[in-house]
């Protein structure tokens, strides 16, 4: 009996060490490498967390993504009306021509292909990608549903396009615009 109170007397200590000494080496990893590791993840998940929360509260329809060759174009936002995922609407009913004609080109080749990502059909953000995307020239009147991409012309020149996007549940609506100029 005796044995057995002195071997739990000095069991609590050396547990006590071991935790400590634990402790303190792990305190140690996070001053180093491994700490800068842990760190940076948890800034960029804060940064997710934070940019997540813009979107979903943003008054304005997001953009689809739209690139030559691997390279974004940008796009400029014309008319929309939208419901943000809070509940919030905002609308803009008219963008003049006067604003499409300042559209900066991107130079492209002639039979490039230009994409456009529609986003996620089930976007954990906006609950839902673009449900419907037509493009075309910016000056027709009829512009056609679209397969996602189309074909950069062959003749040189200076191409300004729309792209009229709609999305599911009546969230909204917009009409983004770009330009490209073929040598």
């Amino acid at each position: 009996m005796g044995k057995i109170k002195r071997r739990k007397k000095l069991l609590l200590p050396v547990i006590f060490i071991a935790v400590f000494g634990v402790g303190f080496g792990i305190g140690r990893l996070t001053d180093g490498p491994i700490g800068q590791v842990i760190r940076t993840l948890q800034i960029r998940r804060a940064f997710v967390q934070i940019r997540d929360e813009v979107r979903i509260n943003s008054i304005l329809p997001p953009a689809p993504d739209v690139s030559i060759n691997a390279q974004p174009i940008p796009v400029v936002l014309g008319e929309y009306e939208w419901v943000s995922a809070s509940g919030r609407k905002s609308k803009r009913d008219a963008y003049g021509e006067e604003e499409i004609k300042k559209l900066v080109p991107v130079i492209a080749t002639a039979g490039a292909k230009v994409m456009i990502d529609r986003g996620e059909i089930n976007n954990p953000v906006f609950g839902r990608g673009i449900h419907s995307l037509r493009f075309g020239l910016a000056d027709e009147s009829d512009i056609e549903e679209s397969s996602s991409f189309i074909t950069v012309p062959e003749a040189p020149g200076l191409y300004r396009y729309r792209i009229d996007c709609e999305w599911m549940m009546d969230q909204g609506q917009a009409v983004f615009y770009f330009a490209l100029e073929v040598q």
